[in-house]
């Protein structure tokens, strides 16, 4: 199991403001108190910048998602314990030979 990485925890409104080293002291600050604004960070630089820098900057601001290359359409596969082939090549040869059935019924019948 992976140890969790400590986090800071800005309070810019809150009982107290401050950076917080627990998740459990910035819930003491914060549970409950009309209007409070706090966020946690990964790197104890990046709490102090957001602290000095306010809530406008960095509070309410969701992470930027991580952008992930488009998966490409694979062509459905028969596997067997002998070969692997591609469903449309079958049916395309059936259709050479036996004329062209319903696409549909030759998938269910494999």
């Amino acid at each position: 199991m992976k140890a969790k990485k400590k986090k800071f925890y800005v309070v810019w409104i809150g009982r107290e403001e401050g950076i917080c080293t627990s998740w459990n002291k910035c819930r003491e600050l914060v549970d409950g108190y009309p209007g409070a604004k706090y966020k946690s960070f990964l790197k104890l630089t990046d709490a102090e910048q957001a602290f000095e820098d306010g809530p406008s900057k960095h509070w309410g601001k969701k992470k930027k998602p991580i952008q992930r290359k488009p998966k490409k359409k694979q062509k459905p596969y028969v596997k067997s314990s002998l070969v692997s082939f591609n469903i449309e090549e079958v049916i395309d040869h059936i259709n050479k030979y036996f004329g062209k059935p319903e696409k549909e019924y030759i998938k269910s019948r494999i």
